[in-house]
């Protein structure tokens, strides 16, 4: 018994009548980076995806008005893991918490969300996000 090789390209009659991944092929049309397709700038239409620059993210609107700042270490209820929890006491706008952990993330080079009103930073980094809180002008106390 003699085993049989199916083409799996789609273009012979005893092939798949469909082939997801033919599209990705280098040279496909509408393939960004092939040649002559839709997706190519200045032959044809648009790109199929743009790139963006990178976009400074500035919290200096959360550092407005004399905002002060607790910054403390956490690690209940994570599995032993510890984070930095950034919390404001005063003059600052829940809503301005979202760019300052976009700006921490960016910074620290790690995780940072918004959760509960404050925000949580992975790893134990309490020195570095009191010394960047600093560096913006505002009043940072620093907790256990």
């Amino acid at each position: 018994m003699s085993k049989r090789k199916v083409e799996l390209g789609g273009e012979s009659e005893q092939g798949l009548t469909h082939n997801h991944f033919a599209a990705l092929r280098r040279g496909a049309p509408g393939v960004p980076g092939s040649k002559g397709g839709p997706g190519v700038p200045g032959e044809g239409g648009e790109a199929a995806t743009a790139r963006e620059e990178p976009v400074e993210v500035s919290p200096d609107r959360a550092m407005e008005a004399g905002a002060h700042w607790l910054v403390r270490k956490e690690r209940k209820g994570r599995g032993g893991k510890v984070v930095t929890i950034v919390s404001s006491l005063a003059g600052v706008d829940v809503r301005d918490l979202g760019d300052l952990a976009r700006a921490l993330g960016q910074r620290l080079g790690t995780g940072a969300r918004v959760k509960g009103g404050e925000v949580v930073v992975q790893g134990e980094l309490s020195e570095r996000v009191a010394r960047f809180l600093e560096s913006k002008g505002a009043r940072v106390t620093v907790g256990s």
